[in-house]
């Protein structure tokens, strides 16, 4: 997935897309490199790394929803959507 595609998808513009891919890659989160279909674009590739704290995202996400009533988790649903706009990015 491209640049632009990724910047529709994530609702925002395709220039802030590109500098979080930079600041991953700095990170040694991904790996960029020219595509086999379209040699112009570039795709972004996990590492090892963004491979593991994924893995721990995912453990603390289930940990959170382990003790949750139906309630708290329809409420919850209903205000995440939110939150992504509020933060900070790379």
């Amino acid at each position: 997935m491209g640049v632009m595609e990724l910047a529709e998808h994530a609702g925002r513009d395709h220039t802030t897309i590109s500098r979080q891919l930079a600041a991953l890659e700095r990170q040694g989160l991904i790996e960029r490199r020219s595509s086999a279909q379209d040699r112009r674009a570039r795709e972004a590739i996990l590492t090892g790394d963004s491979w593991r704290v994924a893995q721990r995202i995912a453990e603390a996400r289930a940990g959170c929803w382990a003790n949750c009533s139906p309630a708290g988790m329809l409420r919850s649903a209903q205000v995440l959507p939110d939150w992504p706009g509020q933060w900070p990015m790379a």
